[in-house]
């Protein structure tokens, strides 16, 4: 009994000098902290916690430790210290950091629509919604600090070049669920019998292409409605309400239905799945 007192007492000791270190790393990771808010650099480095979780990796099996054991104190050590400094951001006052998400634009487009349901289903009280044509464009925003966060729907044929060209860049920080705006094809009463169609490339799979003279491409739905009533073409997918709204100019021709459930991806500049596990609601049952 005696022996095994005093190996408790060792492990008592350890437990002191464990302790005792994590308070001298965490008051390290503060001052890091203060000097990240007052140089405006992001709270989470994703090469640098790559690189701790490597060498902890390393390190485990020089010692003949259980890897996944030291990652998983690690993680938890690592996630408490992003939370302690994005604690330190906010400012001194109580002014509430306006955040801007950029989408695809001008307002009034189904991304446009997304994002403003996506404001108000997470109560953000201060938010702005800028508007680009490209999302290339989006991207130089938010490396310039423009904005903070990009919204695009998985539909719309840019979605690779965010995935995939900037990947190391700027990286997926949620997604949501959110019907599109009903959509259909419209004729311009006075038009002519050419079978030209203005359309949004995410939309070609509404229609069988090869019965149209000519696809002509625009950035978004309501640049179609605005070319179509300019006479551009003759016919035009864009949002079914256009008709009503212009309704001596505009006939609605086929309704597709009614809104579409569909996917939307908000990127930002720090990477959220920094471990490589699955990020999801468990909340719903399959």
């Amino acid at each position: 009994m005696e022996w095994l007192k005093n190996k408790r007492q060792e492990i008592d000791l350890i437990d002191t000098k464990l302790i005792d270190l994590i308070k001298e790393r965490f008051e390290i990771i503060n001052k890091i902290g203060h000097y990240k808010k007052e140089n405006n650099i992001p709270v989470m480095q994703n090469t640098r916690v790559e690189e701790i979780m490597r060498k902890c990796e390393l390190m485990a099996k020089e010692k003949e430790l259980a890897p996944e054991l030291i990652k998983n104190i690690y993680k938890v050590i690592i996630d408490y210290a992003c939370k302690l400094e994005q604690e330190m951001l906010p400012s001194c006052d109580d002014k509430v950091k306006e955040i801007i998400f950029c989408t695809l634009g001008p307002d009034g487009t189904c991304h446009s629509n997304a994002v403003k349901q996506f404001i108000n289903f997470h109560s953000i009280k201060a938010a702005k919604i800028d508007y680009v044509d490209d999302f290339e464009d989006a991207v130089l925003k938010i490396k310039n600090n423009e904005v903070d966060y990009i919204v695009q729907n998985v539909a719309h044929p840019q979605i690779g070049l965010l995935n995939e060209k900037y990947r190391n860049e700027i990286y997926m920080n949620d997604s949501f669920q959110c019907p599109t705006i009903s959509m259909g094809i419209l004729r311009r009463k006075n038009g002519s019998g050419e079978k030209k169609i203005g359309i949004m490339p995410a939309a070609v799979n509404y229609i069988d292409p090869n019965e149209w003279d000519e696809l002509i491409f625009e950035t978004s739905n309501p640049k179609v409605n605005e070319a179509l009533l300019n006479g551009k073409y003759n016919y035009g997918i864009t949002f079914i309400h256009f008709a009503s709204e212009y309704p001596h100019e505009l006939e609605l021709v086929s309704n597709f239905g009614g809104p579409v459930d569909t996917c939307w991806v908000v990127y930002g500049r720090n990477k959220r799945n920094i471990y490589g596990e699955v990020l999801g609601d468990k909340t719903i049952e399959y």
